[in-house]
């Protein structure tokens, strides 16, 4: 979100520069801003980045670099914006460059030039990835391009105006708005057509002065802006895309980005003029509360930029002074932790790259920065570990005592330091332990992944522990009457009648042997009927609207865990985005299927859902279902 308007460019180490646009300039002096990723203690250790390679040099307008680098939702492409950063030079056209993605993290420039407005701060693509826009700060305008499935990028229209100096642009959740930032202290709102069409929403709605930075909460239903006066303004968003003033706060010196967690509960902010983050939590109502003091960037300078990753485990910094990132660990309140020393990001020790725009992957095992100064770009490999338990299934019985082994493995992101240790919740190290069937009733199982930078990861399953039958044993035991005969006595003494011998007992029949019971194989899962409400789920945005009730219906034999997965098209291909479990039971179940799945919201337009269940160690589709899904701005 790089910030120049009518200001002339310091030189040297002033941090403020005259003028309504850049108000903070490192030795070379530029601040450029930062777009999405993936009480400060004692630093843990680091997660290795490795950088891949040498930096990607990026086409040039006027010697001048890319300013704001983004991902593509799906991972496969980076786009990158550059334009002219002179105020008293002429207004040059600004130029998109897009590239495909190797999964190791190599970058191809795709053919093709693509111009954009005058001086881009900011670029940004659609929820869906079938659109791209850049803030243009030159001549206050937003542009918005189509996103082919080979990555070419054609006009929608012709650029839209804005307010003044639009510094930073963004799309709301569901692709429905779009925002910009700008340095006339206001906010402009656009819906957005299917086609990438903008249309204003009312008239500029005024925020805090001077916003360098705007974001969207998770869900669509708040609105954040980072203004010049040391403040985050948050607004709540309606149906309409109207904004109402929810909580303003105070924030380091300089707030020249923000953003929210990707669960919605935190704010960020990159403090420029001193060094520091700040992190706020997020109520209900959307007031923002600082959860503490100002969090120093370590010997970072000049953060321009702020961003989670996309699990929220970690937050990071790019820090144009010296061109390095600065990356912190939050904790599950929003405390912050530095990892390590902040990463160097330079193609030659020594040199000012003016790293000030940073994004991770959607799955966050890359980082890429836009290099201003060097007019490249770097990417980085690197993110946390993960744990896989591949045997047994999750939710399944078995007898008690039964041996049931267990089968899983751990790994590391593509140029990350390695795994330590892979151990599961009975002590035992990969690739194989046993459930603990000893004792009957609900239990779970974990295995946890440790990288050799002390990052951990962990995966669980659950399963139950059926009680033993109760053994029967008989037990049969025949005895023989002893018999005693005595001779009656007479006055006349005659010799007696020895007593007759005991008739020995008859030995005792044997115990019969308990015949074992035949361990239990678990009954396959099975499932039957499946089908939807509604062919159409209609989605309404803002307060007063009623949740989709569109339920997906389906029957099982015994209670099992159900995968969904949704898939949308991209490209004009069946693209999964995103699974969800259900915890089926026994007989008929019913469940909404609408809503956000880990994070990610329904698209609009076609979708499918493949209905899957786990056989042989296996997830199986056993159908799926065909839906349209409609957004709709009205309250109801």
């Amino acid at each position: 979100m790089f910030r120049c308007s009518g200001g002339l460019l310091g030189l040297g180490g002033d941090r403020r520069i005259v003028g309504d646009g850049l108000r903070r300039a490192s030795v070379l002096g530029v601040v450029v801003g930062v777009v999405l990723l993936s009480g400060a203690s004692a630093a843990v250790a680091a997660p290795a980045f490795t950088q891949v390679g040498t930096p990607t040099g990026t086409p040039t307008v006027a010697g001048v670099g890319p300013s704001s680098v983004a991902f593509s939702p799906n991972g496969g492409l980076l786009a990158t914006a550059s334009g002219s950063i002179f105020p008293f030079g002429p207004r040059i056209t600004g130029l998109v460059s897009v590239f495909s993605v190797s999964p190791g993290g190599g970058l191809a420039l795709l053919p093709g030039t693509t111009y954009t407005g005058a001086a881009p701060s900011s670029i940004a693509f659609s929820p869906n990835g079938g659109l791209l826009a850049t803030a243009n700060h030159d001549d206050d305008t937003v542009s918005v391009f189509s996103v082919s499935a080979d990555g070419t990028l054609a006009p929608v229209g012709s650029p839209t105006a804005t307010g003044d100096a639009p510094s930073s642009v963004a799309f709301s959740p569901d692709g429905g708005l779009l925002v910009t930032a700008n340095g006339d202290s206001t906010v402009s709102v656009f819906s957005v057509s299917a086609d990438g069409m903008l249309a204003p929403v009312g008239s500029a709605i005024p925020t805090g002065p001077g916003p360098s930075s705007v974001a969207f909460s998770p869900n669509g239903g708040l609105l954040a802006t980072a203004n010049s006066d040391n403040t985050v303004s948050v607004f709540s968003v309606s149906a309409s895309g109207g904004l109402t003033p929810t909580g303003t706060a105070s924030t380091g010196t300089g707030p020249e980005s923000v953003v929210f967690s990707p669960d919605g509960g935190l704010l960020a902010t990159a403090n420029r003029d001193d060094d520091t983050v700040s992190v706020f939590s997020i109520s209900a109502n959307g007031m923002p509360t600082p959860v503490d003091s100002p969090t120093a960037t370590g010997t970072g300078t000049i953060p321009s930029g702020v961003a989670f990753s996309p699990d929220g485990r970690l937050l990071v910094t790019a820090n144009v002074g010296d061109s390095t990132l600065s990356v912190f660990s939050v904790s599950a309140g929003g405390g912050l932790t530095p990892v390590g020393s902040p990463i160097a990001n330079s193609s030659d020790p020594g040199s000012v790259e003016s790293t000030g725009s940073v994004a991770f992957s959607p799955d966050g095992g890359l980082l890429a920065t836009a290099n201003l100064f060097a007019i490249s770009v770097s990417v980085f490999a690197g993110g946390e570990p993960a744990a896989q338990i591949t045997a047994p299934a999750d939710q399944q019985t078995y007898p008690q005592n039964q041996t049931v082994a267990t089968s899983f493995a751990c790994t590391d992101p593509p140029g990350a330091p390695g795994i330590s240790s892979c151990t599961d919740s009975n002590g035992a190290s990969n690739p194989s332990g046993t459930l603990d069937t000893s004792t009957p009733g609900a239990h779970a199982y974990t295995v946890t992944a440790t990288s050799n930078d002390t990052l951990t990861a962990s995966t669980t399953i659950h399963y139950t522990v059926a009680a033993a039958p109760p053994t029967t044993t008989t037990t049969t035991t025949t005895t023989t009457p002893t018999t005693t005969t005595t001779s009656p006595t007479t006055t006349t003494t005659t010799p007696t009648t020895p007593t007759a011998p005991t008739t020995p007992t008859a030995p005792t029949t044997p115990t019969a042997p308990t015949t074992p019971t035949p361990p239990t194989t678990p009954v396959q899962p099975r499932i039957a009927g499946i089908s939807a409400t509604a062919t159409t789920i209609e989605w309404c945005r803002g307060a007063g609207c009623r949740y989709p009730a569109t339920r997906l219906r389906f029957e099982l034999n015994r209670a099992t865990t159900v995968r969904l997965v949704l898939r949308t098209r991209v490209h004009g291909r069946w693209t999964q985005v995103a699974t969800t479990t259900l915890h089926g039971h026994l007989g008929i179940n019913r469940d909404r299927i609408a809503g956000r799945w880990h994070g990610h919201l329904f698209p609009t337009g076609p979708v499918q859902i493949c209905v899957q269940i786990q056989r042989d160690h296996r997830w199986t589709t056993t159908k799926t279902i065909h839906l349209t899904v409609r957004h709709t701005r009205q309250r109801r």
